[in-house]
């Protein structure tokens, strides 16, 4: 169900989700409990029980999961809300969208007790092919935690031709600024102010992976020179602020991945041999201990990295795999070992981080959609 989208999406964290990846049979899972018994997470992969829509986005509320998926329901599938308390161990009852039909690619950017939600409109029969969704045409709406309900969002300007000349809507939600939702769609970064209910266009990052930290944005990326730049914008700015660059050697100059952390952005080479930190307040790249090999090798058997999923814990940078992980503490400046996770990629959305575990959905054997928690250490 994820194919389609596996091979337009990147390797970064991005827009999430029509479907959920197939779990790998080396992830140990934990029984499933009953949801009246409420929620202790355990190490390791615990599923709880059925989600009742296809976990397209994932929140953590602070008190509650909120879902955005796409109702069980072959040619009348519609986008829709559910909240999980994970106290009783109980879902509410899904709130189907303004929408006549379920959203593709869809994105979402939590601010306050409102969740901004952007999609493609897709035919309810392209959930069994994601070919048939309609394209050339954006759908927008906004969810109320405190009053369940939708409202409608308008969708940003442009777009609709983008998507009809052939280029994909793909991109992810940046974050909130504290005043806007800042989402790359296409080929722009825009961003969204729910107060006067507009949009407008912010400077073009280029292939720049863009995070949101307070009122500033940050882009980071390689270029031909094996440099690691990273630019800053700030709200009121015409144009992005380049900060201090760093030459590097390695695999990390040509395929890191980069990982949004509450102190900065960490470029990891795929071998995890190189490290590097850019200091959202220093405004510098800071170079970091490479990950111990022995925790590399433990996690893949031939000897080189094959995590498949990455994410900002909350307190520690994580990379896993069915068959293992290892955690980055920034401020000690130390690696550990991790537990094996879920595979998610490319839907990296589906997790919803509290301050020790994650929740998350995924496909089943069974073609359920299962709903579980990860924590990997």
């Amino acid at each position: 169900m994820g194919e389609r989208a596996g091979r337009l999406r990147q390797r970064a964290v991005v827009l999430a989700l029509v479907g959920l990846s197939t779990m790998m049979l080396a992830v140990s899972i934990s029984a499933a409990v009953p949801l009246s018994a409420g929620v202790t997470p355990k190490l390791g992969v615990q599923i709880i029980g059925q989600a009742p829509l296809s976990g397209d986005l994932i929140f953590w509320a602070g008190t509650r999961v909120v879902l955005v998926g796409t109702t069980p329901m072959p040619g009348r599938a519609r986008t829709a809300v559910a909240t999980f308390d994970p106290k009783t161990g109980a879902w509410s009852e899904p709130v189907t969208s303004l929408f006549t039909f379920p959203l593709y690619g869809t994105g979402g950017v939590w601010a306050r007790n409102e969740l901004m939600v952007l999609g493609v409109r897709c035919r309810p029969s392209s959930l069994e092919n994601e070919g048939a969704c309609s394209p050339g045409s954006l759908a927008a709406a906004t969810f109320s935690i405190r009053d369940r309900s939708w409202k409608a969002m308008p969708v940003p300007d442009g777009y609709v031709r983008d998507i009809e000349s052939g280029s994909p809507a793909f991109g992810y939600a940046v974050g909130w600024t504290g005043r806007e939702a800042v989402f790359k769609v296409a080929r722009s970064l825009v961003a969204f102010n729910p107060r006067t209910k507009t949009w407008r266009q912010l400077p073009d990052p280029g292939d720049a992976r863009v995070c949101a930290y307070g009122s500033r944005l940050v882009a980071v990326r390689t270029d031909a020179a094996r440099e690691l730049q990273a630019s800053l914008l700030r709200e009121g700015d015409a144009a992005w602020q380049p900060a201090v660059a760093q030459t590097v050697g390695g695999t990390v100059a040509g395929a890191p991945e980069f990982i949004c952390g509450a102190r900065g952005v960490l470029a990891i080479s795929p071998q995890v041999d190189e490290v590097w930190l850019f200091d959202t307040k220093g405004g510098a790249w800071v170079a970091e201990p490479p990950a111990p090999r022995e925790l590399v090798k433990s996690s893949s058997p031939l000897g080189f990295v094959l995590f498949t999923d990455t994410a900002w814990t909350g307190s520690h940078f994580a990379l896993w795999s069915p068959r293992g992980g290892v955690l980055f503490d920034p401020v000690r400046e130390s690696w550990r070992a991790g537990r094996p996770g879920p595979t998610l990629r490319p839907f990296a959305h589906t997790q919803a981080w509290t301050d020790a575990y994650a929740f998350s959905t995924m496909r089943g054997r069974n073609g359920r959609v299962e709903f579980v928690t990860y924590k990997p250490g």
